[in-house]
């Protein structure tokens, strides 16, 4: 039952590791001035690799 339990505390913790670099992640991004899309594109895909 101990392994139950840090498993759902380990699943619950990346969930919200996840959420918070996606929700971040945009943010980052606006603050490129002049970024085509292509760059927009990569930058976003390269910080969810990771995930």
């Amino acid at each position: 039952m101990a392994m139950a339990g840090l498993t759902y505390r380990s699943g619950v913790f990346l969930v919200l590791l996840a959420g918070s670099i996606w929700s971040t992640t945009g943010l980052m991004i606006r603050l490129i001035e002049e970024a085509q899309t292509w760059q927009i594109l990569f930058y976003r895909s390269a910080a969810m690799t990771p995930i």
